[in-house]
């Protein structure tokens, strides 16, 4: 059973993070992602749990509620709240405010322009994301490597240039939202690394300024 639409529920805090942080899992429990939050949202499909129950993820491909609110633009953008009033109950009288905090929430996948939608094609934004994701792995490479020979640096930075070379060649949906995956997954390892390697040499500190040899 879904909850109920309101302009509340579709106006939360965390839906703005979560889908500008599309398709990593967000740990629920924190003041970004709050469980009285994200619960409705779950319900609502707009979100994905986790198998471990404990964190959540948006992404463009698994987020029911915004189908089936494309569905309805592309079926008659006039009519969209009797549409979604087949599927989900709300209150007809408070469609302005809910169509309003839908078109601010999705605002890179819908245009809203005087209380009527259309659909904004979805691949720019994702791959911008996909772009962005690739910027930040490679700069967290670059820190890695400035522990000096990193075994696993090599490697990573190969597997970086394959990843590369297969986002350029990217152009749908579901090509866009693999290589994210790809991405943040490459992103845990090179964190993984990281912490190993900040561990390993955080006993070698460097002589202070007062200290000379005898």
């Amino acid at each position: 059973m879904y909850p109920a639409l309101s302009a509340s529920l579709l106006s939360t805090p965390a839906l703005p993070r979560l889908l500008g942080d599309a398709n990593r899992w967000l740990q629920v429990g924190t003041d970004d992602v709050p469980a009285k939050d994200v619960e409705p949202l779950v319900a609502l499909k707009v979100l994905a749990r986790h198998d471990d129950g404990d964190s959540v993820r948006w992404t463009y491909s698994a987020d029911a509620f915004l189908a089936a609110v494309r569905a309805g633009i592309e079926a008659d953008a006039t009519h969209l709240a009797e549409y979604l009033s087949e599927r989900y109950l709300f209150d007809m009288s408070t469609w302005s405010d809910i169509a309003a905090a839908l078109g601010t929430a999705w605002c890179d996948y819908l245009e809203y322009d005087r209380g009527v939608f259309a659909c904004e094609t979805p691949e720019p934004v994702l791959s911008h994301r996909a772009a962005g994701l690739e910027d930040a792995v490679r700069s967290r490479l670059v820190d890695l490597e400035a522990f000096g020979p990193v075994p696993e640096a090599a490697e990573l930075r190969q597997d970086l240039k394959r990843l590369s070379e297969v986002l350029r060649s990217a152009t749908d949906v579901t090509a866009f939202e693999a290589r994210c995956d790809d991405l943040l997954a490459m992103e845990a390892r090179i964190e993984t690394a990281l912490q190993q390697w900040a561990g390993d040499v955080a006993p070698c500190r460097r002589p202070s300024p007062r200290w000379s040899p005898t």
